[in-house]
């Protein structure tokens, strides 16, 4: 009988779309086989996981997270993130995306919950793969493991900083954190790489600085030319405020885009760098906004932006990159449609421990 009644009241949970008679029907469940409900709700709870990272609802992720941990370890809340950061989402358009090899769909918001989950957010920009630098942790809770990542994210700063891979480092952000000593040595690397330069530098030679780069990608119009010549006489006016004459050779013709190379950067980041420069200067842009898309790195949310801004663009690219800046999306306050979930889960669990003491 007691399987029968445990059956009857899990399935009427499952079917019912009412949040407190659910409540009522699990808890009826769970006097009868606390086992299999509590199976129920750590399934629920994972199952919510995508969700909660494609809506970058990072609050009520972080309760969620908090909790797989504390009842399932970290080993198997890091397979439940893998598994997340792997899964393609159907495109919310008719529009047809042609994905590069290896693109993810969830990677890029994967990566960016785990930042502001582990209380990274100011360094988002760094080149680093938590789920592969976070594989060999051991942790019981989640304090235990956000510890251990700032240790590794430390030394990954200073490391970049070495090998000038900056391009997405915002200095602003990082004021009053644990990485706001990094701040100066991250500016003054960045003026060096001017002041390094040749004379009469290439455009690819360019690209490669963090000025450089930035430069190109803020002073887009989204056509080869116009955007070239704007880009060099910033960049022109730039290096000679700190002290570097550059003298542009011939008529700057640039090789292709998909020849650049920059070093010390991972490929992940190699991509982002070199979609960007397209969708700037106009060469191949649409595809490369789509590439984007299914990174879904936020990363490259500032300068996608202030191309979409600026405005001078043809309307069909214009439309595409604002649908890319909604799809990668920004981070929610809360999405109270899930909280349900994680309550019950931390219910369950505190009435379980209390059963355990009274034993």
């Amino acid at each position: 009988m007691s399987d029968v009644l445990t059956d009857t009241w899990y399935n009427l949970a499952k079917a019912t779309t009412d949040p407190q008679m659910r409540r009522v029907y699990l808890y009826r469940a769970n006097e009868h086989a606390p086992d299999l409900i509590g199976s129920y709700i750590a399934e629920r709870v994972r199952e919510h996981l995508p969700t909660l990272i494609e809506h970058r609802s990072y609050p009520l992720l972080e309760e969620y997270i908090e909790w797989m941990i504390d009842s399932q370890g970290w080993k198997d809340t890091l397979l439940a993130l893998r598994e997340c950061a792997s899964s393609t989402p159907i495109p919310k358009s008719v529009m047809v995306f042609r994905r590069s090899e290896g693109a993810s769909g969830m990677a890029g918001k994967t990566r960016d919950a785990l930042f502001h989950v582990l209380g990274l957010a100011p360094v988002v920009g760094l080149d680093v793969d938590l789920l592969k630098e976070l594989g060999r942790f051991k942790g019981e809770s989640l304090g235990v493991i956000r510890t251990k990542a700032l240790k590794v994210i430390l030394k990954r700063m200073e490391e970049q900083i070495e090998q000038r891979n900056t391009f997405f480092i915002d200095t602003q952000e990082l004021r009053g954190t644990p990485f706001e000593g990094y701040v100066k040595g991250i500016r003054d690397m960045r003026r060096t790489e001017v002041k390094e330069l040749s004379s009469e530098p290439t455009l690819a030679e360019v690209f490669t600085t963090y000025y450089g780069f930035r430069i190109f990608a803020t002073h887009s119009d989204h056509t080869w030319g116009n955007t070239v010549s704007e880009g060099k006489r910033a960049f022109k006016k730039l290096a000679k405020d700190m002290g570097k004459k550059i003298t542009w050779k011939g008529k700057g013709k640039l090789l292709p885009l998909n020849n650049l190379v920059w070093t010390h950067v991972s490929s992940e980041m190699h991509t982002l760098l070199q979609n960007l420069l397209r969708v700037s200067l106009g060469r191949h842009a649409d595809r490369a906004v789509y590439e984007l898309i299914f990174r879904g790195d936020s990363r490259v949310l500032g300068l996608l932006k202030h191309m979409y801004g600026r405005g001078l663009v043809e309307k069909h690219l214009r439309s595409n990159i604002q649908y890319a800046i909604r799809e990668i999306g920004v981070p929610c306050e809360r999405d109270d449609g899930h909280d349900f979930w994680i309550e019950l889960a931390r219910n369950m669990s505190v009435n379980q421990e209390r059963q355990g003491r009274s034993m």
